[in-house]
C-alpha cells in the first residue's frame, strides 16, 4: 500500500438508493425481511477467478479476476458436520455459528465455540479443525445498491486479519490509520499448494483507494 492513496469519489446517490431500497423492503415485507445478496465463495482447486452469483440458482454467474469495493461489514462463521465434510452432500451443518463465538446445534442447544472439542486443532484427525471456521465479507462495489456476500474459506482468515491490521496499525511512516469501511479494497486470488500437494485458492487483499468524507 502506497503512502499516498487516491481519493475515490463514490456515488452518494447510489448509496442513498441502497438505504431507500432496504427501507422499502422492510415497509413491504416487515422488519424481519432479509434480501438475497449476490454471493461469491473462495473457489476450489487453486482457481484464480471469482464466480459471483446474482441469486442462489444463477446459472450464468459473473466471472471476474478481482472483487473491488468497500468492505462495509464482516463477521466470522463456524460450521460443523457430524459426517465427514466431503460426505455431507450439501446438508445443513449439525452445528453452526454466525459470530464464531456461540454455536447452535440442530436441537437448538447453544455451545461456546471456544470450548468445543470440534473447534480444536487436530480434531479433524490431522493438523486442522473438524469445525470449518470461515469469514463472511459484505463488499459494496461502485454502482451497486447492495453489497456482495463474499465467503472466505478458512485459509482466507489469516490474510484478512493481516490486511485489517495493516489498515488500523500502519507499518509505514506517513500512513494514517484507517478502517475497512473507509477504503477501497481489491480482493484477488492466487493459487497455492498445501504441504500435502493439494492446490487451493488464497485471497489477496490490497488497499487501492480511500473514500472521500461524504461517502464515509
Amino acid at each position: 500500500m502506497a503512502n499516498e492513496l487516491a481519493i475515490v469519489n463514490y456515488s452518494i446517490d447510489t448509496l442513498a438508493m441502497g438505504v431507500e431500497a432496504m427501507n422499502n423492503l422492510y415497509e413491504e415485507l416487515g422488519p424481519d425481511a432479509q434480501p438475497e445478496f449476490a454471493t461469491a465463495k473462495t473457489p476450489s482447486s487453486g482457481m484464480t477467478a471469482w464466480s459471483i452469483k446474482a441469486f442462489k440458482d444463477d446459472d450464468d454467474p459473473e466471472i471476474t479476476k478481482a472483487i473491488e469495493g468497500v468492505i462495509v461489514h464482516a463477521h466470522k462463521t463456524n460450521a460443523w458436520w457430524k459426517d465427514d465434510l466431503d460426505q455431507a452432500g450439501g446438508q445443513m451443518p449439525d452445528c453452526r455459528s454466525n459470530d464464531g463465538v456461540t454455536g447452535i446445534d440442530t436441537e437448538g442447544v447453544r455451545h461456546a465455540c471456544a470450548d468445543c472439542p470440534h473447534n480444536k486443532f487436530g480434531s479433524d484427525g490431522g493438523r486442522g479443525k473438524a469445525c470449518k471456521n470461515s469469514r463472511v465479507l459484505y463488499v459494496l462495489r461502485q454502482g451497486d445498491i447492495l453489497p456482495i456476500k463474499v465467503t472466505l474459506a478458512p485459509t482466507g482468515n489469516r490474510p484478512y486479519d493481516k490486511y485489517v491490521e495493516s489498515l488500523i496499525i500502519p507499518k509505514k511512516r506517513g500512513q494514517k490509520p484507517m478502517r475497512p469501511a473507509h477504503v477501497i479494497t481489491k480482493i484477488s486470488l492466487k493459487c497455492e499448494t498445501s504441504a500435502g500437494g493439494q492446490k487451493y485458492s488464497l485471497p489477496v487483499f490490497e488497499c487501492v483507494g480511500m473514500l472521500d468524507e461524504d461517502a464515509r
